[in-house]
């Protein structure tokens, strides 16, 4: 059911598509990215260290498909939030207790060829740190498949 209730309300990521938001945010940061074509065409993963609450919009950047992303259940207590979560396509897990339900919605996701964006590290700093190295800095697994997101330091 929740399933089906997100895969009919990801309007917010078409909405932007059409106003060509990704084009903007890439300029305005200056975002480069590099291996985008070493994304699989099918279902696949994208993982990210979280520096950022905008990390999900520049790890989005490295394809253009859409992104459906796993966030941490806390941010659907409040409304506004949730609405705007909701209208992206993300899903809530529960961290630390090993949420199945949140794992059976990422193997549905995955199953129907979409493409996942996790932040397994965890949470994100309200403001973005000068001496950030660059958003979205890749994980581990996205630098052996040679994917980087980098953008000047703010």
């Amino acid at each position: 059911m929740l399933g089906e209730l997100n895969a009919e309300r990801v309007i917010l990521w078409d909405i932007s598509e059409r106003l060509r938001l990704r084009g903007a945010l890439t300029r305005l940061y200056r975002v480069r990215v590099s291996g985008a074509e070493r994304i699989p065409p099918g279902a696949c993963i994208l993982v990210a260290n979280h520096e950022s609450v905008i990390d999900p919009f520049f790890l989005a950047l490295a394809t253009r498909r859409r992104v459906r992303f796993m966030a941490k259940a806390e941010l659907w207590r409040y409304p506004l939030v949730r609405s705007g979560m909701d209208a992206f396509g993300a899903f809530p897990v529960e961290r630390g207790n090993g949420d199945t339900g949140a794992m059976a919605r990422a193997r549905e996701l995955l199953a129907e060829g979409e493409v996942l964006g996790m932040f397994p590290r965890g949470t994100s700093r309200p403001i973005i740190s000068a001496s950030s190295s660059g958003l979205a800095a890749p994980s581990d697994a996205m630098w052996r498949h040679g994917v980087t997101i980098t953008c000047p330091p703010v």
